[in-house]
């Protein structure tokens, strides 16, 4: 079962760990995004004006190799059950 869906502030969204956008050409283009570098591994993406300032911007390649990387952390550290 997937947890509730939280809606934040725009001050709790700035102590985001990350901000994950899609690459540019990967999607429909949005009037009004920016395109920026991926913080990670410097992929053109798209950025909507109104994301956090503060956190850093993945790609969704990108966060997929962080979220693989956590899991094997945890999994190396023995544990069972997994968290996001």
């Amino acid at each position: 079962m997937m947890p509730p869906i939280k809606i934040l502030s725009p001050e709790e969204c700035e102590q985001a760990s990350f901000v994950v956008c899609a690459r540019v050409g990967h999607g429909v283009k949005v009037p009004g995004h920016i395109e920026i570098e991926c913080s990670d591994c410097a992929a053109p993406i798209m950025l909507a004006p109104s994301s956090p300032v503060k956190p850093p911007k993945i790609c969704i390649p990108c966060m997929m190799k962080r979220a693989a990387a956590k899991r094997q952390q945890q999994i190396d550290a023995g544990q069972t059950s997994f968290s996001a």
